[in-house]
């Protein structure tokens, strides 16, 4: 095999570029879908189409039989979809030069282990996103690598940590818009690194410290405002050694930072390379003029200043709600904001390597977030904190833990200038629970008054209604004149006698009221106390005549009473029983309205045994004391027909 392999390489010798289909006998196997090209320098140049797993499994033996003597001469190009393929590289140890461009390759943690002798990396063209951060472990020996145009938006600080020999980086069109300081301080040996087209904002000596043989930097078509040159004498050096820098295309601001920097390089007129399309951005009066025509003398600073923060310096914040911090300065070139969490966490939008060596003097072990989430034990809230691309810093779920001094500070290359805003948080649950006892105060309240005054109400319209079982019709004093007709009176008595009986039965007030409307002159002149004659002649009255009418009227009036009585018993059972339960119904709503109601029922109990017992007097059950009647008689002469009235005063003890 050693011999073959050494008679191919002798008829190579003389023959440059030229594309040789190797056969089954020859010392490099390669299957229908590959070419090997072996040129004069001895590099063998292998290009294969894989489009299964069977093929590359299939290709992996065949590498494996190379001979060793040609390992670093190898170069293999694999065409192909590899999106679907979930292929390791580990049988390829022996390749020197690999080239993976436009195959929708989608990396993998660890993809590329084990290949020791792997010098040149080619993964551009792929539509990459993300890199794992152990994708080029183990590839000590790797010296080159290209992620060009891809669609890369981050590197992780630890990805090229393994790659101790690696000169040369293209990064360009990405969609990087930062790059951590600690992501080059293990590449001692690079010379070149291109970032070309991509979103960078900033950029500066701290980057490239570590990179001492830096010769070629390439910031073309970024974001940059800036290129700070910070740092000790020793970290700066790097920045000194450089030998091109291109930072065009960018919309810088011509300050006191940008002449630092062309103070730092070698020979800035050389080295600044395309200074004539290197634009200043900012201030306005240098806006649109190259970097190559300004006078060294107007790249000036401004501290901050006019420093305006919202919400005011000292307000409270709802708890579980969401905040939004806000700061803004004046000062040139724009200040950097930073904000400070009352518990000493820092939000920066940008890289902490730009901050650590500005006026903040910041540690090297203090950590700086963009976003971070916080939890507690035996808490459900769980807040977040960020700060966007304004520098505004946004706490969603406030909780009050977090209460205190939420400090902005903001800074440049001339200064730095800070103020608080001091945030007390509250809970609406309290207010709640208070404004939840006043509302359920006022509806007991409004409950209690509408139940007392449906009581009052009640109470009148019984107390009303009783009212008329007790009016007792009085004698009257004055009667209209009756001619003496025997017939007439012996009537009246006789309605007396019906109506008596008729109101025993009744339940009607009235009519009870008009059973006893008989007058006493009526009375008197009722058939039973007749005094007159047969010629119709009036007579006088007697003492004895009128002591009997009396007792008369007074045994009907007792008889009468005593079913009166007995309708005002039911009538006052009939008022206990219904208090006694609208009183119950109010105790329920309230014990000052049931308190009200017992009062009124009392009363008119009181009421009600009041007039009992002037009934018991008037009807002689109780003490009626002295009593006068008032008789009056009319006399007519039938001659003359004059009329005189006699009256007459009968007093009874």
């Amino acid at each position: 095999m050693i011999f073959l392999s050494m008679l191919v390489l002798v008829e190579m010798l003389g023959q440059a570029k030229t594309m040789v289909p190797l056969s089954h006998s020859s010392p490099l196997i390669c299957q229908t879908v590959c070419n090997c090209d072996i040129k004069a320098d001895g590099l063998i140049s292998i290009i294969c189409n894989i489009e299964s797993l069977s093929q590359w499994n299939s290709l992996c033996q065949e590498i494996s039989k190379i001979p060793r003597q040609t390992h670093s001469h190898v170069k293999l190009k694999l065409q192909g979809n590899f999106s679907q393929l979930n292929v390791k590289f580990s049988c390829m140890s022996i390749i020197h030069t690999l080239d993976l461009s436009h195959t929708f390759l989608i990396p993998r943690p660890e993809m590329f282990a084990s290949m020791n002798s792997l010098s040149v990396l080619n993964l551009s063209f792929n539509t990459i996103q993300n890199l794992p951060s152990n994708l080029f472990s183990s590839l000590a020996s790797l010296s080159s690598v290209d992620l060009s145009h891809n669609a890369i938006q981050e590197l992780d600080e630890n990805i090229f940590n393994d790659t101790h020999l690696l000169t040369a980086i293209d990064l360009s069109y990405n969609n990087l818009k930062a790059i951590s300081y600690l992501t080059l301080s293990s590449l001692k040996h690079l010379q070149e690194i291109n970032l070309q087209n991509n979103s960078i904002q900033e950029f500066s000596s701290v980057h490239i410290s570590s990179c001492r043989n830096l010769k070629k930097l390439n910031l073309h078509g970024n974001q940059l405002r800036a290129f700070h040159v910070l740092g000790n004498e020793s970290e700066i050096s790097a920045t000194e050694n450089l030998e091109y820098l291109d930072i065009s295309s960018n919309p810088l601001e011509c300050s006191c930072t940008l002449l630092k920097l062309l103070q730092h390089l070698p020979d800035h007129r050389k080295t600044l390379v395309s200074a004539d399309k290197t634009i200043c951005d900012s201030p306005p009066s240098l806006h649109g003029k190259s970097l190559d025509g300004v006078n060294e003398t107007l790249l000036e600073c401004t501290a901050p200043y006019s420093l305006k923060v919202w919400p005011a310096n000292e307000t409270s914040a709802l708890v579980a709600s969401s905040l939004v911090f806000r700061c803004s300065a004046n000062g040139y070139p724009s200040p950097s904001v930073m904000w400070v969490t009352p518990w000493g966490d820092m939000f920066y939008s940008h890289q902490k390597d730009i901050l650590q060596y500005k006026s903040l003097h910041m540690a090297e072990d203090e950590e700086v977030f963009t976003f971070r989430t916080y939890e507690e034990p035996n808490v459900d809230i769980s807040t977040t904190i960020h700060i966007d691309s304004k520098n505004n810093l946004i706490v969603n779920k406030f909780r009050g833990s977090m209460s205190g001094n939420f400090t902005c500070m903001t800074f440049n290359e001339a200064g730095n200038f800070s103020l608080r805003i001091q945030i007390s948080a509250f809970s609406k649950i309290k207010p709640v629970f208070v404004q939840s006892l006043f509302i359920g105060g006022y509806s007991a309240s409004g409950l209690l008054i509408i139940g007392i005054f449906v009581g009052v109400i009640k109470s009148l319209v019984k107390r009303i209604q009783h009212k008329f079982y007790f009016i007792v019709p009085l004698f009257s004093k004055s009667a209209p004149h009756h001619e003496p007709d025997t017939t007439s009176n012996a009537a009246s008595v006789e309605a007396f006698d019906n109506n008596e009986d008729d109101n025993a039965g009744s339940g009607n007030d009235e009519e009870a009221q008009s059973g006893y409307s008989l007058t006493v002159e009526d009375a008197l002149y009722s058939s039973k106390y007749d005094t007159t004659d047969v010629g119709n002649s009036p007579k006088e009255w007697t003492p004895k005549a009128l002591l009997e009418y009396l007792e008369d009227s007074k045994g009907r009036l007792r008889h009468g009473m005593g079913r009166k009585m007995q309708r005002v018993r039911k009538n006052v059972q009939s008022i206990k029983e219904s208090g006694s339960v609208y009183v119950h119904n109010i105790v329920e709503t309230g014990s000052s309205a049931a308190r009200t109601m017992r009062a009124g029922v009392v009363m008119g109990v009181e009421t009600v045994k009041y007039h009992v017992q002037s009934f018991k007097e008037l009807c002689g059950t109780g003490d009626m004391g002295t009593q006068t009647i008032s008789m009056v008689s009319v006399e007519t002469d039938v001659d003359s027909n004059q009329s005189k009235e006699i009256i007459k005063q009968v007093t009874f003890v």
